[in-house]
């Protein structure tokens, strides 16, 4: 084999981990999309989490289980219905992922953007339900 044909070579298989990097990230975000948004849809108030202890008879009601019931009340917890959110972005991620695009500067700017003001209008819903009483 000629050195020609070895550089050939090298440079082919150096480009091929990449697109397999890039599905590998995009079904593991949809994975986790589908996860969460099942989680956080089928979502019940008498869930038991841990350290926190809402229902009388300790039953779960999530679809995926205790995990499903802990990740979904965690996340509720902390930005109510914002949490929905966090579905859309991995989604979109996953469907760039799966496209073989990055996620370009205005997408990444609007993107934080958008959860910077869920999450300051979730914490704001928060004070104000607490003042209340």
């Amino acid at each position: 084999m000629s050195k020609k044909s070895k550089a050939k070579k090298e440079i082919h298989s150096n480009k091929q981990p990449e697109p397999i990097k890039r599905e590998i990230a995009g079904i593991i975000l949809l994975l986790f999309a589908i996860f969460l948004g099942v989680s956080l849809f089928s979502f019940h108030p008498a869930d038991p989490l841990v350290w926190i202890r809402t229902g009388v008879d300790g039953k779960v009601h999530n679809l995926f289980g205790t995990v499903g019931a802990n990740a979904a009340g965690w996340i509720f917890l902390a930005l109510g219905f914002s949490s929905y959110w966090f579905v859309i972005i991995c989604l979109a991620a996953a469907v760039l992922s799966f496209r073989q695009q990055s996620l370009s500067s205005p997408l990444k700017n609007m993107t934080a953007a958008i959860f910077l003001v869920c999450l300051l209008y979730t914490s704001d819903a928060a004070d104000e339900e607490d003042s209340v009483d």
